[in-house]
């Protein structure tokens, strides 16, 4: 399941916004909404409030025990992490995950960071700290495509090839060579007629370490 938990759209009069927001007499005086980290989309989660970590963490436990899901990806957790912070933002929230889902006997729940470092490798740290169970790996998209649409295969290609690189153990890398947020690999090698371009990648994609995610759509190829 995606969970958007970095921000919400606190909306134009309280028939149609965030409650927690509209609350307040004054909703300005909302303990929810405010800057914390890296933001800049729509009203930011302000993590340096107990309310919201312990709201965010009722509304994963209310998915995970009601539908029984089987994994969280955390979108955008570069606006919540504070590092050297753990009582904080998403080091926290997956830290009250855990403990929750082992009294619940389901320590296998798979708990994933899209974390947008600038250096993409960073997230692998930054994973490892959070304690989260994975993070998207995004070298591997990127040099996927880049390879896919020059044809050149260098050091590069070779790095990102060795995916579970540096990740402590039980954590890892999920592997994908595109996502809903940029251009499918066929347009990047091409396109529809160099469609055959893109079969090292899927090769790759199948037998490097890390746990592949099929974008949608990928699976009729």
């Amino acid at each position: 399941m995606d969970g958007v938990f970095n921000h919400v759209s606190a909306g134009v009069d309280p028939n149609h916004g965030f409650p927690y927001f509209w609350l307040y007499m004054n909703p300005a005086d909302s303990p929810y909404i405010g800057p914390f980290e890296r933001g800049g989309f729509f009203e930011e989660f302000d993590y340096r409030n107990g309310c919201v970590e312990q709201f965010i963490r009722d509304v994963c436990l209310y998915w995970l025990d009601s539908f029984g899901v089987d994994g969280i990806r955390f979108d955008y957790t570069l606006g919540f992490f504070r590092r050297g912070s753990p009582e904080l933002g998403i080091s926290k929230l997956i830290s009250g995950l855990r403990e929750a889902l082992a009294e619940r006997g389901r320590p296998e729940v798979a708990l994933i960071l899209e974390h947008l470092t600038d250096d993409r490798y960073q997230a692998t740290d930054d994973t490892n700290r959070i304690c989260a169970t994975a993070c998207w790996f995004d070298p591997f998209m990127f040099e996927a495509q880049r390879s896919a649409g020059a044809g050149v295969v260098d050091g590069r290609t070779m790095r990102v090839l060795n995916a579970s690189l540096d990740f402590a153990p039980r954590k890892g890398p999920v592997t994908h060579i595109e996502n809903h947020d940029h251009s499918a690999i066929v347009h990047e090698a091409g396109g529809r007629s160099r469609w055959f371009k893109t079969q090292p990648a899927a090769i790759t994609l199948l037998t490097s370490p890390g746990t592949p995610m099929i974008h949608n759509g990928q699976e009729f190829g």
